[in-house]
C-alpha cells in the first residue's frame, strides 16, 4: 500500500492515523494525497481503482468534506473513503462504551460523478457526526500519547528507586530482591562474592566526597565490564560491592577462584583509570550455592564468613569452608544493626489494619525497617540473623514500642471518636515473653505514651511458644490478656500443632498466613484452608486478621463464601503498604472496601 508520508501532512501525530486508517482500508487499497489540505490536518482518500476519472470523482468528494467543515471544531480533522464496488464507506470514530474503537460512522452509495450532489447533500447531514467522531479520536489519540509518557517515566522511577545514585548498580534492597528470585528460580547453580575496597567506610573522610564517588563509580563500571553478562552486581555497602554470577560445570574452589581474580583485575582497571592504581584492591569472601546452601540469606551469611575470614588471615580472598561459620558468624551485621538503632535508622513502620465489614482503620501493625547507608530500606528478611542474639532482639522490641506507641497515640489524638477500639499491634520474640519483667516494663511504657493497656495487641508465632508448655510464657500472655492487652497468634497454620496451641493458648485472634491468601483465586486448597480457619473463628468468637489482601479478586474471594466473623481484619498492600512514621499520623480513617469497586481510601470518618 502506498501512503503519503505523514511527515509532510502537517499531522501531529506521525503514522498514528494513517497507521490505523490503512487497517481499516485493507490489503488492497492504496492511499492517496490530495491538494488543497492544509498543515492543520490530514485527510487520505484510498480506493482500489486508480483510473484517472474515479480519483477526479473522490477528490471532488474530499474538496466537498473541507468546503463545508468548520475548521475551529475540527481537532484532528480525517476524511477517509473506502471504495468496495460502487459502494464507498466513511470513516470516523463513533463513541462505543463497549468497543472504544475506530468504527464506520456512516454508508451510502456513490454510482458516478453525476451523483455528487446527492452526495455532497448527504455529507452535510453526516458532517456532525464526522466532526464528534474526529474529536473523539484526537482525544484517544492524546490520551494513549500521555499514558505511553507516564508508563516510561514510572519505569524511570522503578529503575532509580532500584539503582544505587553513586555507581548505578543495583543497590542493597534491589540486589537482595534480585539475588533471592536468582538463586530460587534459576536451573544454574550460583556463586556469590562480597568485595571489601581497600578503604571502604573511610574514603569519603580519606579522599573527599568528590572523589570517592568518581573512584566507585569507575570500579563498578570496571566490574561490569571484566564480569560476564549474567553476573549481577550491586553496591550494598560504603565501599562493598556483591556479585551473583552463574557457575558454569561443577562448582568449587578452582571455579571460584577465577572469578576472585577476574573481579581483582576489574578494579585493578577501574583504579588505573583514575591515575590511582594503590587503591584498586579489595578483600573478597565467596561461597557458592549447595544443598546446605540453598538461597540468598545462606549465600551472604556464608560469604560474609568468608570475607571476615580474610580480614582476620589478611588474605586477599577466600571461600567458604565449614569452620569458618563458628569463629566468623554474624557479629558483624550485629554491629552495623546496633550502630544503625543508634542512629535512628531503624524505626517502626505502620500498615493499617482494616475492617472488612465497615472499612475502618483499626490500628496499625508495627514492621521494623532499617534504612541502609546506600537509602535502601531493609525489612526483617534482610537482617533475620540478628534476632539469634536476645541482647539485640529485646533492644529492637524496646525501640518499635518506645517509638511506636507515641506515634499511634498521635494517630489516636487526631482520629478522636474514630480511634475508640483501635490497637497497635506488635511482634514479640521468644525472649522478649521470657523476660519476667515485661509486664512492668510495658506498662510503664505504654502510662509514659499515654495509652491504656487495651490498645495493644501482642503477636506472638506458634514457634515462640513451641515446648514452652504451662511456662514463663504462657503465664506471661495470661498476665497481659488479664490486664486488657490482646494476644493473636501470628501465621497460623504454618507451624507445628496450630490447633493444639489454639485450644490451649490464651489466644484472642488469629493471623491468617499470606501464603495462604495469595492462592485464594487459584487454589481450591487454600480457599478451603481460609474458609476452614474462619469457621473456627465464627464458632469459637475468636477474632481473625487476614494478612497479605494485594488484589481486589482476593478480597472478593474471601467475601465469596458469606459474611465474614464480626471484626474481621484485613491488611496488605491492597488499602496501604507499611507507612513511615510521619506518613502513619495521617493515614486514612476509614478505606474503601467494596470488594465490587477500586479500593480508594476517604481521609475522615464517615
Amino acid at each position: 500500500m502506498a501512503c503519503q508520508d505523514a511527515a509532510t501532512t502537517g499531522c501531529p501525530y506521525p503514522g498514528r492515523l494513517s497507521d490505523a486508517m490503512a487497517e481499516a482500508i485493507g490489503a488492497d487499497g492504496c492511499c492517496i494525497a490530495l491538494d488543497g489540505f492544509d498543515a492543520s490536518g490530514l485527510a487520505l482518500i484510498c480506493a482500489q481503482d486508480q483510473k484517472a476519472s474515479l480519483r477526479a470523482s473522490l477528490t471532488l468528494l474530499a474538496r466537498t468534506l473541507l468546503e463545508t467543515r468548520d475548521a475551529a471544531s475540527f481537532i484532528e480533522p480525517e476524511a477517509t473513503v473506502r471504495a468496495s464496488g460502487t459502494t464507498f464507506r466513511l470513516f470516523g470514530l463513533r463513541h462505543d462504551p463497549g468497543v472504544n474503537a475506530p468504527m464506520a460512522a456512516a454508508s451510502f452509495a456513490f454510482d458516478s460523478a453525476r451523483d455528487l450532489a446527492r452526495v455532497r447533500k448527504r455529507v452535510l447531514e453526516l458532517m456532525p457526526i464526522l466532526q464528534v467522531s474526529l474529536q473523539m479520536l484526537a482525544t484517544s489519540v492524546m490520551r494513549d500519547g500521555n499514558l505511553s509518557v507516564l508508563e516510561r517515566e514510572c519505569g524511570s522511577l522503578r529503575r532509580a528507586l532500584g539503582t544505587d545514585a553513586v555507581t548505578g548498580l543495583l543497590n542493597t534492597h534491589c540486589f537482595r530482591e534480585a539475588g533471592r528470585r536468582r538463586t530460587l528460580e534459576s536451573g544454574t547453580r550460583q556463586a556469590l562474592l562480597l568485595l571489601d575496597v581497600l578503604h571502604g567506610k573511610r574514603l569519603d573522610m580519606l579522599f573527599g566526597q568528590a572523589f570517592t564517588e568518581t573512584y566507585l563509580a569507575e570500579l563498578a563500571a570496571a566490574l561490569a565490564a571484566t564480569l560476564p553478562d549474567a553476573a549481577l552486581i550491586g553496591r550494598t555497602g560504603g565501599g562493598e560491592f556483591a556479585v551473583l554470577v552463574p557457575l558454569q560445570g561443577r562448582p568449587g574452589s578452582g571455579a571460584l577462584a577465577a572469578i576472585m581474580e577476574r573481579c581483582t583485575l576489574g578494579l585493578r582497571n577501574g583504579a588505573d583509570r583514575i591515575g590511582r592504581p594503590d587503591l584498586g584492591t579489595a578483600l573478597i569472601g565467596a561461597c557458592h550455592q549447595s544443598l546446605q546452601t540453598p538461597g540468598l540469606p545462606d549465600l551472604m551469611a556464608k560469604a560474609r564468613a568468608a570475607l571476615r575470614a580474610a580480614r582476620a588471615e589478611e588474605a586477599p580472598g577466600l571461600v567458604f569452608a565449614p569452620a569458618m561459620a563458628a569463629r566468623y558468624g554474624a557479629g558483624e551485621i550485629d554491629a552495623l544493626f546496633q550502630d544503625a538503632v543508634r542512629c535512628d535508622r531503624v524505626m517502626p513502620w505502620f500498615q493499617p489494619l482494616v475492617d472488612l465489614q465497615d472499612g475502618r482503620c483499626r490500628g496499625f501493625e508495627v514492621l521494623a525497617r532499617w534504612t541502609a547507608e546506600d537509602g535502601a530500606v531493609l525489612t526483617p528478611r534482610d537482617f533475620a540473623e540478628v534476632f539469634s542474639d536476645h541482647r539485640i532482639a529485646e533492644d529492637l522490641t524496646a525501640r518499635m514500642l518506645d517509638v511506636g506507641l507515641a506515634r499511634f497515640h498521635g494517630w489516636c489524638r487526631r482520629a478522636g471518636p474514630a480511634a475508640r477500639g483501635a490497637r497497635l499491634a506488635v511482634n514479640m520474640t521468644a525472649f522478649d515473653l521470657s523476660n519476667p519483667d515485661l509486664v512492668a516494663c510495658l506498662g510503664k511504657r505504654l502510662t509514659a505514651a499515654g495509652l491504656g493497656w487495651q490498645t495493644i495487641s501482642l503477636e506472638v508465632t506458634e514457634t515462640v511458644i513451641l515446648g514452652d508448655g504451662r511456662g514463663l510464657i504462657f503465664d506471661t500472655l495470661q498476665a497481659l490478656r488479664r490486664l486488657g492487652a490482646e494476644v493473636a497468634m501470628d501465621d497460623f497454620g504454618t507451624g507445628h500443632g496450630g490447633f493444639q496451641h489454639l485450644r490451649d493458648w490464651p489466644v484472642d485472634r488469629l493471623k491468617i498466613d499470606r501464603d495462604f491468601v495469595r492462592g485464594l483465586e487459584n487454589s481450591r486448597h487454600d480457599r478451603a484452608i481460609v474458609e476452614a480457619i474462619l469457621n473456627i473463628a465464627r464458632r469459637s468468637g475468636i477474632g481473625v486478621v487476614i494478612e497479605g489482601i494485594e488484589t481486589a479478586a482476593q478480597l472478593r474471594a474471601l467475601h465469596a463464601p458469606g459474611p465474614l466473623p464480626p471484626g474481621t481484619l484485613g491488611q496488605g498492600w491492597l488499602f496501604d503498604a507499611a507507612l513511615p512514621p510521619d506518613a502513619m499520623l495521617t493515614a486514612p480513617l476509614r478505606y474503601d472496601i467494596d470488594p465490587q469497586q477500586p479500593v480508594g481510601a476517604e481521609s475522615e470518618p464517615a
